[in-house]
């Protein structure tokens, strides 16, 4: 092979000149690249799937309204839960909204799993409301409601108790997934499940049928 090349510059020529002289360091090079390309692929479909999982569970919820306190995330468990309850009472007064329902969410400490504390009435009420694969809707303060997905990731069944926030819950009925959470418990706490005041929410739901610009309208 000459050592020098006097014909027109060829970057592919190049580059198997460079491979051939330093396989080692080209090939280190590649697999460093290759890493990089994967994990930014990795993390942008992670959080894109994130986002659009959260996004479609919110809307499942059919409230046209979310109130939450100044300065919240986007992300309902990290946010602080400081609202009166009675806020709900106060936005269901005004004329053009139908239903609103104060909501505390909860995350369990294990799992990361979102748990709603909701009046069943006023939470049912926001859209065409739970669809049930199995049970009933819960009656007595331990008693929950799991969706059909983590029903069948845990392999969960009406009638059993499972454990949520160190607290034991009996599974009173399956729900069809996209309300917002994996787990639905009565606003009720005699057994102090909640870590916040009772009579204290981070998030209020309001649902109008004269839609979104009538409701925005009378606020």
């Amino acid at each position: 092979m000459p050592d020098t090349y006097d014909g027109p510059f060829s970057l592919l020529r190049m580059f198997w000149g460079n491979l051939a002289a330093r396989p080692l360091r080209c090939a280190l090079s590649i697999l460093a690249i290759a890493i990089q390309v994967v994990l930014v692929l990795m993390i942008v479909g992670l959080t894109s799937g994130v986002v659009a999982e959260w996004g479609k569970r919110v809307e499942g919820v059919g409230a046209d309204l979310l109130v939450q306190p100044p300065n919240s995330s986007i992300f309902f468990a990290f946010a602080s839960a400081v609202m009166p309850e009675s806020l709900g009472d106060q936005i269901a007064k005004l004329p053009d909204v139908d239903e609103s329902a104060p909501t505390l969410i909860l995350s369990d400490p294990k799992t990361f799993i979102n748990i709603y504390a909701v009046d069943y009435k006023r939470f049912n009420a926001l859209s065409q409301g739970f669809i049930f694969r199995a049970g009933r809707p819960f009656q007595a303060p331990d008693e929950a409601l799991a969706d059909d997905i983590i029903a069948q990731t845990r392999h969960i069944k009406v009638g059993d108790v499972i454990t949520l926030s160190n607290h034991s819950f009996t599974v009173s009925g399956i729900v069809a997934h996209g309300k917002g959470a994996r787990f639905f418990v009565p606003d009720m706490d005699p057994l102090q499940f909640r870590a916040s005041p009772h009579g204290i929410v981070q998030l209020v739901e309001a649902v109008s049928r004269d839609g979104i610009d009538a409701l925005y309208a009378c606020l």
